[in-house]
């Protein structure tokens, strides 16, 4: 029996990574993520770092983080949090001696039409020494509500 499937249905999604680098990022900083990869609908601003929600659903939101690595500073972390209107949903750590250290996460979450998500750093140091290139933040509807 052949299978006969129709799609129809509101497709929201966005890709974006780092690339700009900067010394390092303060405390309570929201990344702004500028290499676009994809943003259907626009609705992710590489000027400001944040999603915002154009339909009300269940969304998956996946980021990563590198640390830049210093022999010379084994204190240096990355630490970024996951938002959705300043209330935290997930977060990912990069501490500890060695090169090429990431740390990432994934959160599933009710959001509704208008709500800002977005990654920022922690507040627990004064500075994080994120790397660009392997930095990154996706988003993708899962179901609309």
């Amino acid at each position: 029996m052949p299978l006969n499937v129709l799609v129809t249905g509101t497709f929201v999604g966005f890709s974006v990574r780092l690339v700009t680098q900067n010394s390092y990022y303060n405390k309570h900083t929201v990344i702004k993520f500028d290499d676009v990869f994809y943003n259907e609908g626009g609705h992710y601003s590489p000027s400001t770092g944040i999603f915002t929600v154009p339909v009300s659903g269940v969304y998956v939101f996946m980021f990563n983080v590198q640390r830049v690595y210093d022999s010379s500073d084994t204190s240096r972390t990355a630490h970024v949090l996951l938002y959705v209107n300043g209330y935290l949903k997930a977060e990912a750590v990069v501490a500890g001696f060695g090169p090429n250290l990431t740390g990432g996460n994934a959160a599933v979450v009710e959001v509704w039409a208008g709500d800002r998500v977005y990654v920022s750093t922690a507040s627990h140091n004064e500075r994080y020494y994120i790397l660009p290139y392997r930095t990154s933040f996706s988003g993708a509807l899962l179901h609309v509500l």
